[in-house]
């Protein structure tokens, strides 16, 4: 009920803000309320698959989701509605088609029924997309993106203050029951969780969201204005007290600015990349080892965070090499864990590593997908990010190419220590930047 009365909130109040503009364009609203919304995860469930465990990132319920709501409340507005496919300009839905149909007829996929969960909620944002590509100009679509993001980040830093600056642990519990437990982790450590259920969570969306504002301030769209939600942002991720998430942002922000700073960038140049890693390698070691954070990186717990990974790394690995080719099946590999429990646990692994997805989004593909899936994955994010240089070199469109390589940047990074980036509060907005960036990549703004 909290999520609902908030969302209808934060329209009532952006359609106020149109309304007093000179255009009173409501178009961008629908934008706005998406980039809102992802935290929130507001659904309904429809049908849950009967399993044995979590199955995996995206659980096993088929839910009336934000998206499909959206877009069926849109169909009233909009002229456009119709959906067409052609293998050009839609090969990474291709792609995903594909790698679910591997997995659906993988004889070791334990619960078919969740890689489906999958692909309904993977294919429910790309119908939402293709409307709104259909209907709204990049202007338009700008405009959204850019309202819904600088109004969440005054949210979320307002929120970082009152826990855990203030200690008023009351409002990490508003929207998701798990925010108190997760927003001290289980007591080991506090840290803000904003509208999201973990800090975790919390710090990637940051990040991903100020590399758009760094985009923007790097191709001269609202400098100034960027500059104070970075800057407010910075202090919301610092509150998460998240150690992946601070070296992370230091070199997804990097190298955004780096690159949007250097028309015509070689990324592969030996000059360049001196220029460009020396620097960065210093500031991340004096952020370890020698500035006042060095005290959570290496006198904290990180031990303990370390060895728990190590165990579930372990457990994955030998999961893959179990079966290695195309793995065990998309969104299922805690169920083949659970009914196969005599091959991974003797009794002394705690039931935390087997009833959480693998820390790690690499590994997790890797187990699900085989080496095939993961193939496809590596291949998919070097070339986001150097088709994304290269447009940014071309020098049509800067903004969203810019905000691709500071997305997968921080997508790829923070994922190597955690399940976060494929979790339903942070998936969409990723498939959200990489669908419009190669849409509106040739669109000038």
């Amino acid at each position: 009920m909290n999520k609902l009365i908030f969302i209808i909130l934060i329209f009532l109040l952006l359609a106020i803000k149109i309304t007093h503009q000179r255009d009173r364009d409501f178009k961008p609203l629908l934008v706005s309320l998406f980039i809102i919304s992802v935290p929130l995860v507001i659904s309904f469930e429809l049908y849950k698959v009967k399993s044995e465990s979590p199955s995996g990132t995206l659980s096993t319920v088929f839910f009336l989701n934000t998206p499909l709501i959206l877009y069926f409340t849109s169909l009233l507005f909009f002229k456009r509605r119709s959906i067409s496919f052609n293998y050009q300009d839609n090969k990474l839905e291709l792609a995903i088609i594909l790698l679910a149909i591997i997995s659906l007829i993988n004889p070791e996929n334990q619960l078919r029924g969740a890689t489906l969960v999958f692909v309904y909620f993977i294919f429910s944002y790309f119908v939402l997309f293709k409307l709104i590509i259909d209907n709204l100009s990049a202007n338009q679509i700008f405009k959204g993106i850019y309202d819904g993001i600088a109004l969440l980040s005054i949210l979320q830093f307002f929120l970082a203050i009152m826990f855990p600056l203030l200690n008023i642990k009351e409002v990490t519990d508003i929207f998701h029951n798990e925010g108190g437990i997760w927003s001290t982790r289980d007591g080991t450590r506090p840290g803000a969780v904003g509208i999201f259920s973990h800090p975790g969570n919390l710090a990637l969306y940051t990040m991903m969201t100020s590399t758009f504002l760094l985009s923007c301030y790097c191709c001269g769209l609202k400098k100034r204005m960027s500059v104070f939600f970075i800057l407010i942002n910075t202090g919301t991720l610092f509150l998460t007290y998240s150690r992946t998430s601070y070296l992370t942002y230091i070199v997804a922000m990097f190298t955004v600015y780096f690159i949007g700073s250097n028309r015509r960038f070689n990324l592969f140049s030996l000059k360049n990349l001196l220029r460009f890693v020396l620097p960065l390698v210093l500031v991340l070691v004096w952020v370890v080892y020698y500035s006042p954070l060095s005290d959570i990186f290496l006198k904290s717990d990180s031990n303990e965070m370390f060895d728990a990974r190590l165990i579930h790394w372990t457990l994955g690995f030998k999961l893959f090499t179990l079966h290695p080719l195309i793995g065990v099946g998309i969104n299922s590999h805690l169920e083949y864990i659970a009914k196969n429990m005599l091959l991974f646990d003797n009794g002394s692994i705690p039931s935390f590593f087997w009833q959480n997805p693998i820390h790690n989004i690499h590994l997790i593909i890797l187990v699900e997908q085989g080496l095939l899936g993961f193939l496809v994955w590596i291949i998919y994010v070097v070339l986001n990010i150097v088709n994304a240089q290269r447009a940014v070199n071309a020098g049509k469109n800067m903004l969203f190419p810019l905000w691709t390589i500071g997305v997968v940047i921080s997508f790829f990074l923070y994922g190597l220590t955690g399940w976060a980036p494929l979790s339903p509060s942070i998936l969409p907005l990723f498939l959200f930047v990489i669908y419009f960036s190669s849409k509106l990549k040739n669109k000038i703004l």
